[in-house]
């Protein structure tokens, strides 16, 4: 199996963002419907105590989430100024 590398240094930016971003949209909208749907489910139990436990522990789950994925964009984007710097400092040579 041969691994294919994508640059994307090279082509359209608009391009690019919506390659990137669509995955993630996809993965938060996947995220609400599983929200919506659990809320729905939950709210046909009786009582109320399950209802707030999932309202209470819903933000601090994608608190958890969103900082792994913060954390890995940001090492992302040094990674890519990076190579993006040996890239220009090659072609000056």
């Amino acid at each position: 199996m041969t691994q294919q590398k994508n640059d994307f240094s090279q082509g359209s930016i608009p391009k690019t963002i919506m390659t990137l971003a669509a995955p993630m949209t996809l993965a938060q909208l996947i995220n609400v419907l599983y929200s919506v749907v659990d809320r729905m489910y939950l709210g046909r139990l009786p009582g109320h105590l399950a209802l707030t436990g999932l309202g209470l522990t819903m933000p601090i789950i994608s608190i958890l989430m969103g900082l792994p994925i913060s954390v890995v964009w940001v090492v992302l984007l040094c990674a890519l100024f990076i190579v993006a710097e040996g890239k220009r400092r090659k072609r000056s040579m």
